[in-house]
């Protein structure tokens, strides 16, 4: 990694939107899990299938209540202008209904579905979403079961925010057809608890390591005088 230090006082640039555009449009970037932030790639948390499931429920919901003048994408870039550096890829945007290929300029929803990337999409994109004064912005919680509600975007922060749970439901100002029962899109503890994640898996690999680790020290502590005793038993057996 570059050390900027070293090379200082040269600055070092990062990436413009329209340059991450273009590498996305000509299919560089075809093989890769990233997005623009603030003008440096940030690879994209894998996702897992409790992750993907939470997102596909919520989009569901939102095809079903919502009208034909907008359009809900999953996993799909912003190129809002007030972005110079940065193009963000939510979970679940709510767009106005695109008239030709391009990326969605607004958004009048984003949902981020967190569970290994809940400080990033709690602090950066947060203020990345408010700064490009999207109205509401849906931070699924899936360790706590819970949703964040942020609302009311003002000099790049959400001046609102709610935390919704189980038995409670989530709304859409402006949208009256719009109601989510929170309990319908979060997972339950049982399913997280099964669900394998890079680290758990890393957690599993470990403990089987540490297993074969103390038999291989276990076989190593066999007595003198026990491994004497099996070779003296060999030899009578040889000689019979």
């Amino acid at each position: 990694m570059l050390d900027r230090q070293t090379i200082a006082p040269e600055r070092v640039r990062g990436l413009r939107r329209v340059e991450f555009e273009h590498l996305a449009t000509v299919g560089l970037l075809a093989d890769e899990r990233v997005e623009l932030l603030h003008g440096e790639l940030v690879e994209m948390s894998p996702q897992g299938a409790i992750h993907l499931a939470v997102t596909a429920r919520i989009a569901a919901h939102l095809i079903r209540q919502l009208p034909d003048t907008v359009y809900v994408l999953s996993h799909s870039s912003l190129a809002l202008r007030a972005w110079p550096d940065s193009m963000p890829e939510p979970d679940v945007a709510v767009v106005p209904a695109l008239t030709k290929p391009d990326y969605p300029r607004a958004a009048s929803l984003v949902v981020e579905v967190a569970r290994t990337s809940l400080r990033k999409d709690r602090d950066v994109k947060a203020a990345l979403y408010a700064r490009g004064r999207i109205p509401v912005y849906w931070l699924v919680d899936l360790a706590a079961g819970q949703v964040i509600v942020m609302s009311a975007p003002r000099r790049g922060r959400y001046t609102r925010e709610r935390r919704l749970g189980p038995g409670q439901v989530l709304t859409l100002p402006g949208r009256p057809r719009v109601r989510i029962p929170v309990a319908a899109v979060v997972a339950t503890p049982d399913q997280l608890a099964r669900e394998e994640t890079p680290a758990t898996m890393a957690a599993a690999r470990a403990r089987r390591a540490a297993r074969a680790a103390r038999a291989r020290a276990a076989r190593a502590a066999v007595s003198p005088s026990a491994s004497a005793g099996r070779a003296r038993r060999a030899g009578r057996r040889r000689r019979s």
